[in-house]
Order: C-alpha cells, then sequence, then structure tokens
C-alpha cells in the first residue's frame, strides 16, 4: 500500500479502490436496533464469533435477547464445504425451538459467506420452503460491502421484502 499525500491526491478517487472495511459501530444506533423496529420479528446472525460480540451486547442492553439468535460460522467452515449446511441446519433448530414461531425471521449473513462465494438467495428460499409460515429476510452484516453500500443501508432496503400489497379492498384499521 502506498501513502499519497492529500495535496497530491487524485480526485474523486483519491484511493486505491481494493478491499474496503467498513466497520461495525457500537454506536447508539445499528443493525440490530433496525431490524427490532418489525415487530414480532427474530434476528439470526450467521457469522463468526468475533462479529458476534458487537450484536449480542446490542440485543441484551435492549433488554430483547429473546429476539436475537446466531450461528457462529467456525474457520472449517469456509474451506470443508458445509457453510451452507451450517446456515440451513442452524436457522432450522434455531426457529424449531422458538415458541410461538416469529412471523418474520431476519437471516444475517456475513462477509464469510460472501468470501466463500455462497449464493445466500438459495438458502433463504429453502428456508421458506422448510417453514411456509415464516417470512425470512435475506439481510447482510458484510463490512467488507462497502464498494457497495454500508451494511446498514443493504440492511434497511432488505426490510421491505415481506411487505406484501393489500387488494384494493382491505383497509387498515388503527385502534
Amino acid at each position: 500500500m502506498m501513502n499519497v499525500m492529500l495535496c497530491n491526491a487524485d480526485f474523486p478517487l483519491p484511493f486505491h479502490e481494493g478491499l474496503k472495511f467498513d466497520p461495525p459501530d457500537r454506536g447508539t444506533w445499528n443493525i440490530v436496533h433496525t431490524g427490532m423496529l418489525i415487530p414480532q420479528a427474530h434476528q439470526i446472525y450467521v457469522c463468526s464469533q468475533g462479529c458476534l460480540r458487537g450484536v449480542v451486547l446490542t440485543a441484551a442492553e435492549m433488554d430483547a435477547m429473546d429476539r436475537l439468535s446466531w450461528v457462529a460460522l467456525r474457520e472449517q467452515d469456509m474451506w470443508n464445504g458445509e457453510i451452507e449446511d451450517r446456515v440451513l441446519e442452524g436457522v432450522s433448530h434455531i426457529i424449531e425451538k422458538l415458541s410461538p414461531r416469529p412471523p418474520c425471521v431476519l437471516v444475517y449473513f456475513s462477509c464469510m459467506h460472501k468470501f466463500a462465494g455462497c449464493r445466500t438467495g438459495i438458502l433463504t428460499d429453502e428456508l421458506s420452503r422448510r417453514f411456509p409460515d415464516i417470512d425470512f429476510v435475506e439481510c447482510f452484516m458484510c463490512p467488507t460491502m462497502r464498494k457497495t453500500a454500508p451494511p446498514d443501508m443493504l440492511m434497511k432496503r432488505s426490510l421491505f421484502a415481506p411487505v406484501r400489497k393489500l387488494d384494493a379492498g382491505n383497509t387498515l384499521a388503527i385502534a
């Protein structure tokens, strides 16, 4: 990596376009808070233990541990071909233990899935097949995806996936 003095930077792209990292913050508002905005939704994070620290602390601070679960990925999951099975079996195991079952589950994939080339849409489709009574939302906790959009922005876009259009005759009454 080369250091560039600001006076010598070539704008609009002053820095080398390579792997970037958008650190997950433990600030006052993060992706755990945003996911908790969906009533009755359950969040399941599938990532390494180091990344779980922040989300678990946030849920604990919110007194919402009953709405958060996780599947801890291991290093060998990256090279032994079991990363997809770990998602399917781990998430399925969690859902089978929840009572009552939530109407919506936010599944947070991590940069490990991106690096391994997982097709996460296939995994959420299989979960929807296994549990047709649950809306699965594909979310990402990938601090390395800054080139596209930060994790929080991607998640906010994903949260509207289970919203369905009402027929013209249906109305929503607010008490």
